[in-house]
């Protein structure tokens, strides 16, 4: 999670003024928390990568296309 937190931090202020981006990013959450409560891990981790996926090139698309450095599974 740490990792994570200053892309998260980052990408959330950003969707967060997307009104389309805001409105799909409640959305996927909705469906997350369904398939969690539903006992469906199947279709929690579909839908979660889904939106991860969407995420990055939601990303990808407002900063021009750079992509942000990863950390070797090591360093994990």
């Amino acid at each position: 999670l740490d990792t994570l937190a200053p892309f998260d931090r980052t990408i959330r202020v950003r969707s967060t003024l997307d009104k389309d981006e805001a409105a799909t990013d409640v959305k996927e959450h909705r469906a997350m928390v369904e398939a969690i409560n539903d006992g469906d891990g199947d279709a929690a981790e579909r839908v979660m990568h889904e939106h991860i996926s969407r995420v990055i090139a939601f990303h990808a698309r407002w900063t021009g296309g750079v992509a942000t450095k990863r950390r070797s599974s090591k360093a994990r």
